[in-house]
């Protein structure tokens, strides 16, 4: 079972208060925004440092941890 990135769910939240503004400033779908949260797409190296640049989050590995 796949399980939620509560980190960056938080990070979303805190910042743009809904996926779906987050979604909107990254201009990507929703789903995609959900499939990642939910631990079903997995993002490459370049998407993850765009998403924690827009997120104003420093430390990429809090975001998106390795394992």
């Amino acid at each position: 079972m796949k399980s939620i990135n509560r980190e960056l769910r938080a990070a979303i939240v805190l910042k743009f208060g809904t996926q779906y503004n987050f979604s909107a400033a990254l201009g990507v779908p929703n789903n995609m925004v959900s499939l990642v949260v939910c631990g079903n797409k997995v993002l490459n190296d370049e998407q993850k440092r765009h998403w924690a640049r827009v997120l104003n989050v420093k430390d990429i590995e809090r975001l998106f941890p390795k394992g």
